[in-house]
């Protein structure tokens, strides 16, 4: 669906959470550029902004969504997040706290805040392509991401009416140090998608108002095997993910 692209007028404010590094971070500096005033959100390492806010998503959430409740932003992307390789016997629920539980509720909030506001507006949640398929080793974060996805889908179902869009946008691997957090040190990823590159195409999306996007083509090719052949990609995936956390 097309819209208007007023995302690059200083009258819109847009709210990011996950600002500190990565994807997150790109995202700030393509919309300080834009001249949006932007509020940043993180645990640390906060970036210019017109206003930052230091708040950890696991216990400090309430502070990120009374400031929605007092800004009620014209845009709010959800990046916060993050991933642990291993088996899911061994992790933590905050797993699923953080990744999906804290977007989904900031997601509500932003939406109460627009509507009480009387104001269109756009709220984009960052999921993941391992929302797509079965992800041993990563069970939790791609349970987690795929819980978001589907949120959002029905979530902007139900909100278009009112002028409120919900979009979600699935990046694949990313040149990030996402998967050097997740192993603790022990993998490093070669390659994946330019994060500026990325940040710039979930703004496109953004701006033309595409409620859903997997924006790797080596995803969607991935995503067709595993349909076609779920326990040999299962097991491949399996073997691959292992690796990066194993001794």
């Amino acid at each position: 669906m097309q819209g208007s692209k007023t995302w690059s007028t200083p009258s819109k404010t847009a709210l990011v959470t996950g600002a500190s590094s990565g994807l997150g971070l790109e995202l700030c500096k393509l919309l300080r550029k834009k001249g949006v005033r932007l509020i940043a959100t993180a645990r640390k390492n906060l970036p210019e902004a017109d206003l930052v806010v230091k708040a950890d998503l696991l216990h400090e959430r309430e502070k990120i969504i009374g400031l929605i409740e007092k800004e009620a932003p014209d845009l709010v992307i959800n990046c916060a997040g993050f991933g642990t390789y291993g088996p899911a016997i061994d992790h933590s629920m905050d797993l699923l706290e953080v990744n999906a539980n804290a977007a989904i509720q900031i997601t509500l909030a932003a939406a109460k805040a627009m509507l009480k506001a009387q104001k269109k507006g756009i709220i984009l949640n960052v999921s993941s392509a391992a929302s797509l398929i079965p992800m041993p080793y990563l069970a939790l974060y791609s349970a987690a991401k795929a819980a978001l996805t589907s949120f959002s889908q029905s979530f902007d179902a139900e909100m278009q009416s009112s002028g409120i869009r919900i979009l979600v946008s699935l990046p694949g691997q990313i040149d990030t140090d996402f998967a050097f957090r997740a192993s603790h040190g022990k993998y490093r990823q070669m390659g994946g998608m330019n994060k500026d590159w990325v940040a710039m195409q979930i703004m496109r999306q953004i701006e033309r108002k595409i409620p859903y996007e997997v924006l790797d083509w080596k995803v969607r090719l991935g995503v067709l095997f595993a349909n076609l052949f779920p326990s040999l990609a299962t097991k491949l995936i399996a073997k691959n993910l292992r690796e990066r956390f194993n001794d």
